[in-house]
């Protein structure tokens, strides 16, 4: 196990931008890939479908992470608890 004085910061962020460019940069490959094997009309319904969903999940996602942050705060006798404050109304959603 490496040590925590061990560690280049220098290094781990030269790794992390590689690596954020390199992850960019097949995104776009697989878009271009992507695009021409659906075509204009498929292509432009699937994004419009996926931005749509990326922007109906983003309130629910802060909603869970929210209320999973609140619920770990929250102390009983100095032990921490955890209140299913997010099962219930999440359940509503899916059935």
């Amino acid at each position: 196990m490496v040590e925590a004085t061990d560690v280049s910061l220098g290094g781990e962020t030269a790794k992390a931008l590689v690596a954020k460019f390199t992850l960019a940069a097949s995104g776009f490959v697989a878009t271009i890939l992507f695009a021409r094997e659906l075509g204009p009309t498929a292509f432009g319904g699937y994004y419009l479908l996926f931005a749509l969903t990326k922007i109906a999940d983003r309130p629910l996602n802060g909603w869970a992470s929210a209320s999973k942050n609140g619920s770990l705060k929250r102390q009983n006798n100095g032990k921490k608890w955890l209140v299913l404050s997010g099962v219930l109304p999440s359940y509503g959603f899916y059935s």
